[in-house]
């Protein structure tokens, strides 16, 4: 129960500290690119998975895997 459990809070803290679109495949398609507009807001790093999510899946996972400790 444990390695499983590890094996998805890491998977969960890789997507947490993963950009969303990777710029080195991204930038060989588009091209480099800044703002042109302005009302569109220049954001460097955008996450995989938004904090609240990463935080409500770490907290859902330990309360399943604690339930699951008593029953297998």
């Amino acid at each position: 129960m444990s390695y499983g459990l590890g094996i998805y809070l890491l998977n969960l803290l890789i997507g947490f500290l993963s950009p969303q679109v990777d710029p080195e495949i991204h930038d060989l398609f588009d091209g480099p690119s800044l703002p042109t507009r302005g009302f569109d807001e220049f954001r460097p790093f955008v996450r995989r998975l938004p904090e609240f999510k990463f935080w409500y899946s770490i907290t859902k996972a330990f309360c399943i895997a604690f339930v699951m400790i008593f029953f297998f």
